[in-house]
């Protein structure tokens, strides 16, 4: 088995970013997705993996650096050392 087949969702209220898987059986999908929605679960998605090669996390992670060259979160326009007026040195 080269690929598997995933059904993601997010909770109600919750960011993007806390997805979780809800089943790995493609034929399974429709039912869970029914369930899931019952219990407040939506922005579902489906996606293949490669189990033949590492995940590549530098497309699901995305940094940019402050002017004082400390990394910066998306959004965001100084780092969190520079926020809070600087680290002490």
């Amino acid at each position: 088995m080269d690929t598997t087949t995933v059904l993601w969702g997010v909770k109600e209220g919750d960011e993007d970013w806390r997805e979780t898987v809800l089943c790995t059986q493609p034929e399974r999908f429709e039912a869970v997705k029914a369930m899931a929605t019952r219990d407040g679960w939506g922005r579902f998605r489906v996606a293949t993996i490669n189990l033949t090669k590492p995940p590549d996390f530098t497309k699901a992670v995305s940094m940019s650096a402050c002017e004082c060259g400390s990394p910066k979160a998306p959004g965001e326009s100084k780092c969190r050392g520079c926020a809070i007026g600087g680290f002490p040195r």
